[in-house]
């Protein structure tokens, strides 16, 4: 593939980050704060363009690429507080060029629609880690998201025969979110041909944990409520994603007699005691080449879960350390220590990273673990760096490392039939719309 080829789809961004400074520049917005912050990913992607003019191979230009983004990963890890109550500037500054480039850099395939949606808590069914003001889920607040669906899905079929996916975005529980992810949803939409139901849950640090896993719970009830089967979700995520559905999938597992069809995770972050020795030799990611950023995050759930009834055996005048340092061996913060053996019945769990993370330290001890419980289990690994998936829409190596994932998908829900079916039927449904003089253009997908 040519330089110019990979290149353009950030074209847009940089000009619009540009424009926006300048924007922001003259006026009083919180956002000609962040003005170097932009300036630096503009210089960082002009400079990777001019690299990528002549020759080049796959390996020197992946560095480069994350390069881009390294800016915004240092300014994410300077953002996070473990005491902070409130997202500071840095935060919001990181949520700002997320949202911004997002729709340049990792647009959604153009063969896919979306449709926003909003789900109420519902009564009913305990939940495993709660905070005391949280016990009762009618006072939890709406949880957001968006569908998206291929665009000629047939909508006509019922919930009960509905095969989807519950997806999770990643962001180290502080940024993420439909917007960001849309080359990894558009790409499981199209790919495997089912609705992905994407749920922009509530974020660290103005909402302390389990506000994630109380959306996630509140979404699955829902779901579950207009008829979709367990047996035809598949929960999946990326990073913090990842540990979410694991987490809910776990909980589905406790408190349903059905579980949910499977697991699929994209560079997962199960483990969050990155004080352990096992990581003192963990490799260097390009997007995460320290352990610091995920250890915050870890910080920051094990804090609140700490202060929670989670932890009953504890002592109240145990030390804040001890106790943050139990919280991260609990299931609710690294779910490596789920018992798995324990487990009835726990999904089948496929796991998709690259050989650099250094969160595959906490895949390897994971999938140790789903083995010795006898659980199905797959595994795939890439050359790139951490979640590369979020760049499917412009970088061969992280489309074809999602198509691993697309594919196990598909498998498990079996929607080819269902892929070929409504195309045929979208097929003459355009051929009717064209005799009657009605035909609305749409992009045909590739197959």
């Amino acid at each position: 593939m040519a330089a110019k080829e990979i290149i353009s789809p950030i074209k847009g961004a940089v000009a619009h980050s540009q424009a926006e400074v300048a924007e922001a520049a003259q006026s009083s917005s919180p956002l000609a704060d962040i003005e170097v912050v932009k300036i630096k990913l503009v210089a960082r992607a002009t400079q990777l363009k001019r690299d990528m003019r002549g020759a080049f191979t796959p390996a020197s230009w992946l560095g480069k690429i994350a390069s881009v983004f390294y800016p915004v990963v240092k300014l994410f890890a300077h953002s996070m507080k473990p005491d902070s109550t409130q997202p500071n500037l840095y935060m919001r500054s990181v949520r700002a060029i997320m949202n911004v480039c997002a729709p340049y850099t990792v647009p959604k395939p153009s063969g896919v629609i979306s449709q926003p949606f909003e789900y109420k808590p519902l009564a009913g069914g305990a939940i495993p880690y709660v905070l005391p003001e949280e016990q009762d889920l009618t006072i939890l607040p709406p949880v957001k998201g968006e569908w998206v669906y291929p665009k000629y899905y047939n909508h006509e079929r019922a919930n009960k025969d509905r095969k989807i996916v519950l997806y999770f975005p990643g962001g180290g529980y502080h940024i993420g979110g439909p917007k960001t992810h849309g080359a990894v949803t558009g790409g499981v939409a199209e790919g495997a041909h089912c609705p992905v139901c994407v749920v922009d849950y509530r974020k660290l640090p103005e909402h302390p944990y389990p506000a994630t896993i109380n959306d996630a719970i509140t979404v699955y009830k829902n779901l579950l409520a207009e008829g979709f089967l367990p047996e035809n979700i598949i929960v999946s995520g990326d990073s913090a994603g990842g540990h979410l559905a694991l987490t809910l999938a776990d909980w589905i597992q406790q408190k349903s007699a059905l579980a949910c069809n499977s697991v699929v995770l994209i560079s997962p972050a199960v483990d969050f005691d990155f004080s352990d020795a096992k990581y003192a030799t963990a490799p260097s990611d390009p997007m995460l080449p320290k352990p610091e950023v995920m250890e915050k995050v870890g910080k920051n759930l094990s804090r609140h879960v700490s202060s929670s009834s989670v932890l009953p055996h504890l002592k109240r005048e145990s030390s804040v350390n001890d106790r943050i340092q139990a919280a991260l061996e609990h299931p609710a913060i690294s779910p490596i220590y789920i018992p798995f053996q324990q487990r009835k019945y726990f999904p089948p769990v496929f796991v998709s990273d690259c050989k650099n993370e250094i969160l595959g330290v906490g895949t390897e001890i994971l999938l140790k673990k789903l083995e010795a419980a006898s659980i199905p289990n797959g595994h795939h690994q890439a050359e790139g760096f951490h979640a590369m998936d979020v760049f499917a829409g412009w970088l061969p190596e992280a489309r074809e490392k999602l198509n691993h994932s697309v594919r196990v998908i598909a498998t498990m829900l079996d929607t080819d039939k269902d892929q070929q079916a409504d195309y045929e039927r979208w097929v003459q449904l355009e051929a009717e719309e064209e005799a009657a003089g009605e035909l609305e253009l749409y992009h045909l997908p590739i197959f």
